[in-house]
């Protein structure tokens, strides 16, 4: 359907409201919305207004509001360490929607020094979820061929953290045909989607 420029201007305004109320959600919500979305996929422009206003607004305010009185709140970084891992140190992670293995175990497959392994995460250059004060853990998806994907320090700096960071890059997007990002950015397009990434600092 092709729009004319009114609606144009109307449909950017729409998704930029949404992307703001979306980056404040917790990732229950995040779920449940886009099961909501799936489900209004071929309704018409007034339904899926609706689920903005129905689903997506008030759970934004709900998350704005959260705290008062709940006591000290913990850290996504003290959350993610107090999770176990097995003694391989590898955790399996449907979150993360890759395997998460630690340095050594990562060492261990990639054929490289827990040293280089240091080196990437110290510069930029991997995803790395803090298992507590001196280990990480590290999606496997991440590496192609065995190291790590180009330009993922360029990501990381346009989101919070870098769960949030990684979350987007796992994440179907419709602007790449319903892929996650990390696949265009293995398959070439990294441009595409530094750019795409690089938009999503004017909503956080």
């Amino acid at each position: 359907m092709q729009l004319n420029e009114d609606e144009r201007k109307e449909t950017a305004q729409l998704a930029s409201e949404m992307a703001r109320a979306l980056m404040r959600l917790q990732p229950a919500d995040r779920t449940r919305i886009r099961r909501k979305l799936r489900e209004a996929d071929r309704a018409s422009s007034s339904d899926l207004s609706a689920v903005f206003e129905q689903v997506i607004k008030p759970a934004s305010h709900s998350f704005e509001m959260r705290g008062a009185g709940l006591g000290a709140s913990v850290s996504v970084e003290d959350g993610r360490a107090a999770l176990p891992v097995e003694s391989g140190g590898s955790l399996s992670g449907d979150w993360a929607r890759s395997e998460l293995l630690g340095a050594g175990a990562l060492a261990a497959r990639l054929h490289v020094s827990t040293a280089t392994v240091a080196n990437w995460r110290a510069a930029g250059h991997v995803v790395a979820f803090r298992r507590d004060r001196r280990n990480f853990l590290y999606p496997t998806r991440q590496f192609h061929r065995g190291l790590p994907t180009p330009r993922m320090d360029e990501i990381c700096a346009c989101f919070p953290s870098q769960e949030d960071a990684w979350e987007w890059l796992v994440e179907p997007n419709v602007a790449m045909g319903g892929k996650p990002p990390i696949d265009w950015l293995q398959a070439g397009h990294a441009e595409t989607v530094v750019r795409a990434a690089e938009g999503m600092l004017d909503y956080a």
